[in-house]
């Protein structure tokens, strides 16, 4: 096997491994975070209280209510981070931040269909049987099929400012390998506990608890878009 041939391979998995390092304190925090609050919600009465409004928010406004979570933990802080991280800035901050708004609150949109449909196919029961399903559901049609496609591909895009020229002149040929692939494996080892924790908690704060893990997970994206090449 040729070097080129070796670095074709490795390439992609690198990518991965960097981002991971990069954000492995983050994803700690985020996930121990979401454990703690879920904990606190189910033995702390005074937690439920204050939650409350945030459930009350999400039965009253559904899809907006969702779309503008998931546009704030996904969009606007990452937007932060990436304006003091060197290697995250880009040159139109403030277009890639509303797009990023956008995006992952159309993702958010998307998240709480799926919340909705699982506890219809399911139940909404927290025993071990049913938080298995949901996630395991979760993760392979729901990611593979839209979720790690999607935001691979439009975090690709944002690196290129957005320019659908500079975007299909330098996207890899083998997407699978190059750009889903260190979006797609990573993501099971973050999401799949993340989403037993989710899915254990009542519907209407699913979607707003994804977030907090999601805000992670849009740094990450960037982490493997900055990496991504085109090996011929």
């Amino acid at each position: 096997m040729s070097t080129d041939d070796r670095e074709a391979i490795i390439a992609p998995w690198q990518a991965g491994v960097r981002a991971a390092k990069a954000n492995l304190i983050p994803a700690l925090v985020l996930q121990a975070a979401c454990l703690c609050l879920l904990l606190a919600y189910y033995w702390f009465p005074a937690v439920e209280r204050i939650l409350r409004p945030v459930s009350e928010w999400q039965r009253e406004y559904g899809v907006p209510a969702a779309f503008i979570s998931r546009g704030f933990f996904g969009g606007l802080l990452p937007g932060v981070f990436m304006l003091i991280v060197p290697a995250l800035r880009v040159s139109r901050p403030a277009l890639t931040i509303a797009m990023n708004f956008a995006f992952w609150g159309m993702m958010g949109s998307l998240a709480l269909g799926l919340y909705r449909l699982q506890s219809l196919a399911f139940g909404t029961g927290h025993d071990g049987v049913t938080l298995i399903t949901k996630m395991l559901v979760d993760q392979s049609a729901y990611t593979i099929l839209v979720a790690v496609p999607l935001s691979a591909t439009f975090h690709f895009w944002e690196r290129h400012d957005f320019s659908f020229a500079r975007t299909r002149a330098s996207f890899p040929r083998q997407w699978f390998r190059h750009l889903m692939l260190p979006t797609l494996l990573p993501n099971w080892v973050v999401w799949a506990p993340s989403m037993m924790i989710i899915y254990a908690l009542p519907e209407p704060l699913q979607v707003h608890f994804s977030g907090l893990v999601g805000c992670f997970w849009t740094l990450f994206c960037m982490q493997v878009a900055v990496h991504a090449t085109d090996r011929r």
